[in-house]
């Protein structure tokens, strides 16, 4: 506390010297300096005051349930390959241009992969049956020409297109 009231000590009497030399050299400018001086004494008296009060008034110790709570783990985060995918969902269901671009791009080579494996079915060179596997909505965006971009400003996939795709996606692996 002592340090508090050096410190308040010195920002008055340097406020003061300001004052003083401001008002010897301009004069028009009184009534400002005279305010701004105010606000700094009032600003000085304040923190005076609640350094005070924190000496008064200590703070309590924490109680059990505070420690008890402060004890506990945070909560695991998610991956951030999971995050990374929540993002990429969330923005190809805003623009048609990035769930072609970029959600193609990374579901593509899942689907050729699990309907080659599962199914021994090419997504190329058997268009038919790829398209009842995957569906409508998993077939237009995962078949579709590369050169075909939507316009940029295309509404993208709904939720529960995204949903049904996914299903549809997790399905060929059990179709054994």
């Amino acid at each position: 506390m002592i340090g508090a009231i050096v410190r308040a000590v010195l920002v008055a009497v340097i406020a003061t010297l300001t004052l003083t030399a401001t008002v010897q050299l301009s004069p028009t400018q009184r009534p400002l300096a005279v305010a701004i001086y105010l606000l700094v004494m009032g600003g000085v008296a304040v923190q005076l005051l609640l350094g005070w009060l924190r000496l008064a008034y200590p703070k309590p110790p924490a109680s059990p349930f505070d420690t008890a709570l402060a004890a506990l783990p945070a909560p695991p985060r998610p991956p951030a390959e999971l995050d990374r995918l929540a993002r990429l969902l969330a923005l190809s269901s805003a623009s048609a241009l990035h769930a072609h671009t970029r959600l193609r791009s990374e579901l593509r080579p899942v689907a050729a992969d699990r309907l080659r494996w599962s199914l021994a079915v090419d997504l190329d060179a058997d268009p038919a049956t790829a398209r009842a596997v995957l569906g409508e909505v998993g077939w237009a965006l995962l078949a579709r020409d590369q050169r075909d971009l939507p316009e940029r400003e295309a509404p993208g996939l709904s939720p529960a297109a995204l949903a049904e795709l996914v299903a549809n996606l997790e399905r060929i692996g059990e179709e054994r």
